[in-house]
């Protein structure tokens, strides 16, 4: 049985061809038109911060409608004087790794384990 938290998971997945893929390239250009030196590896951090955030904060939903941009900004190590919160969450969505309604791109096909955790949910509350 999958170990999870009340509103989080203890783990989730990152495709180890992250660095190639377009979107996190698209990702890393985004950010480089507000910081034109900020490298690949700061990039990354960014978006891992990122997801860690929604796996520990909305994990069996996978969406950040209604989440303050600046606590998604802060969380995503994306702070300091030239961080617009809302840059963030803007380029996420123009890249396509969140929808336009909140929800980041594909959860549920890379978070099977949340998946799992709501079908165990479901069966439970069926049978009570």
């Amino acid at each position: 049985m999958p170990r999870h938290k009340e509103h989080g998971i203890s783990r989730f997945n990152v495709s180890s061809n992250l660095l190639n893929s377009h979107k996190f390239i698209a990702f890393h250009k985004e950010l480089q038109k507000l910081e034109p030196n900020i490298p690949e590896e700061s990039a990354l951090g960014i978006l891992v911060a990122f997801w860690c955030f929604v796996a520990n904060n909305r994990a069996m939903n996978g969406s950040i409608d209604g989440i303050d941009p600046y606590i998604i900004a802060k969380q995503s190590r994306w702070t300091g004087d030239n961080r617009n919160p809302d840059n963030l969450i803007q380029i996420l969505k123009k890249v396509g790794l969140v929808e336009q309604n909140g929800q980041v791109h594909d959860w549920f096909d890379h978070q099977p384990l949340a998946k799992e955790v709501l079908r165990g949910r479901r069966r439970r509350e069926e049978t009570e």
